[in-house]
Formats: structure tokens, sequence, C-alpha cells
């Protein structure tokens, strides 16, 4: 973990019209950091042989080494070698980018993002449905916009390009006031009911406001925080608690793990006897096992409901 972060810190290091000594030295720490992530790759690959891609944390630590050397070749090829391949500099672009995919190493190394991650894995489904009810939000206000603004085209944050002339312009305008930005102009010139104002060009309507006040309140007061609600609603059940759902199973999985370990020696890791599912299901211990029910039939019988039969 401390490999990964001070190289956080050392892709951070760098900066516009650096010196050439200091791109060397930057250089040579990539070198360190590729040098030590590629014996922590090597090294699992070598423990556990074919099994190593089993896991997906593994299939990217082994795609970050590979870009990494590839990184590497490229940035020691010259311009000339470079220019062969016609996608040389491009790639030479992406595989420098692809550093930063060093970061994402740290999701392996710290359990508390991992768990941070699933929480909002989790609320996906939930943030899906808020997020086409916002865009069912956009859709409407952008079609009334059309309705009662599209004659105004000119003001003072109002031109050719930003207005309300047709749905696809008013979409737009739409998610750019929702950014907060110059919202109240906008407001104010498609509120402009002046003597001097020109119909069909800048004269807009007194009750402006109201359309504007009523967006800015649903979209930036309520759907923004209907996401953080779900979001919360997920923390508090999935994260927050001493023994929440995520906990519960981490262990009921290292416990079966290590149960079936038990039982499964004879065959490599592969199948356990069936005269041993009644041991292994009495003896494996949380909501998985049947450690707590101390009756032989009682078992039996729960293993014939579940289909698992000898």
């Amino acid at each position: 973990m401390a490999c990964i972060i001070f190289n956080i810190f050392t892709m951070a290091a760098t900066f516009e019209g650096q010196s050439d000594n200091y791109s060397g030295v930057l250089e040579k720490v990539n070198y360190f950091f590729t040098g030590a992530f590629a014996i922590e790759c090597f090294s699992k690959l070598i423990a556990h042989g074919g099994n190593y891609f089993s896991s997906g944390w593994n299939k990217f630590d082994f795609f970050v080494v590979s870009a990494s050397f590839l990184d590497i070749v490229m940035a020691n090829m010259s311009a000339n070698s470079l220019k062969v391949i016609r996608v040389g500099p491009q790639l030479a672009r992406i595989m420098r980018v692809m550093r930063v995919s060093r970061l994402f190493k740290l999701l392996n190394k710290y359990k508390g993002l991992q768990a941070l991650i699933q929480t909002i894995t989790f609320s996906l489904p939930s943030v899906i449905n808020a997020f086409a009810l916002l865009s069912l939000v956009y859709f409407i206000f952008s079609v009334l916009a059309v309705f009662f603004f599209k004659e105004i085209t000119q003001g003072i944050n109002l031109d050719e390009y930003m207005n309300f002339i047709n749905f696809s312009q008013s979409l737009v305008m739409m998610l750019r006031l929702s950014t907060g930005e110059d919202w109240p102009m906008v407001m104010y010139d498609l509120m402009n009911t002046k003597e001097d104002c020109i119909p069909g060009v800048n004269c807009g309507t007194a009750w402006a406001p109201l359309f504007f006040i009523m967006f800015v309140l649903i979209q930036q007061y309520i759907m923004v925080d209907l996401f953080v609600l779900i979001i919360l609603q997920q923390f508090d059940l999935y994260y927050l608690p001493d023994d929440n759902v995520l906990d519960r199973f981490k262990n009921d999985v290292t416990s079966f793990k290590i149960t079936w370990k038990k039982f499964s020696a004879d065959f490599e890791g592969f199948k356990i006897r069936g005269n041993d599912i009644n041991k292994f299901m009495k003896e494996l211990k949380g909501d998985l096992g049947m450690s707590a029910i101390k009756d032989k039939k009682t078992v039996e019988r729960e293993l014939v409901m579940m289909n698992i039969q000898a």
C-alpha cells in the first residue's frame, strides 16, 4: 500500500516546464514502482499458478503491470520508431495516462474503500430510478420552456446559440441552468417587459420567475437531495451498523471456505464426499450452515428440501 500511495505523489509531481533532470528523476522513480508492482504480480502468479487469473483483482493487477511495461518500452523508443506505427504517438499518450489506473489498486488493499464502493454499488438500482425521474423533470421543463420562451432570442445572456427556440437547445439550457450558472440573469432576460422591448425578439413575460424558481427548487433542492438520501439510506443499511449485512456475508463466506477446505482436502478442493454433507453443514458456522440444529434427521430433512443429497 505504501508503494501505491508514494506512486500517487510522484504522478502528481509533474508540471509544465519541468527540467530534464527533474523528468529523469521521475522516470527512474516510475521504474522503481513498476518493478515493485511487477514483483508482486509475478510472486502471486508463481504462488497461485493457473488460479491466479480466477480473481478479478489479479487480472487488473496483471493489466496494470503489462500497461506499465508497454509504457516504458514506448517511452524509450525514438520518435522515428513510433512513426512506423501509424497510431504510435497516440498509443504512447494513452499508455502514459494508464499509469493513473495504479490508483485503483488501493481498492484491493484498503478494505474500507471496498466497503464504500460496494455500498454505492448496492444503491445503483435506486439511483437509476431517481435519475429516470430527473430526466423526466428535464424533459418537462424543456418542453415548457420552448412553449413559453421560444420567441425570445436576444438578451444579456441569450443569443443565437443559447435560447429556447427548439427542444434540443432548450434542453442544453436547462442542463446549463441546473449547474447554477447565471440562471438569475437568464430569468431577467425572459422577464423583460420594458416599453422599448421588441416583440418576438427580447420581450419576455412577468411570470418567468415562477418558472425558473420552480425548476431550481425541484432540480437543485429536491432531486439532488433525493440522490443523497438514497446513498445515505444504503450506508445506514450496509455500512454504518457494526453487525451489517456486508460484514456478516464476508464472515459466512470465510467460514465456508475454511470448512470446505477441511472436508475437501482429499479431492484438492474440488468436492467433498457425499457421506460428509451432514457433517459439513453441521460444522459450517453462520447463516450458511446448520450448526444450530442439533437433530440429525432435521438436518437431513433440510438438505432434502434444499435439493442437496448425497
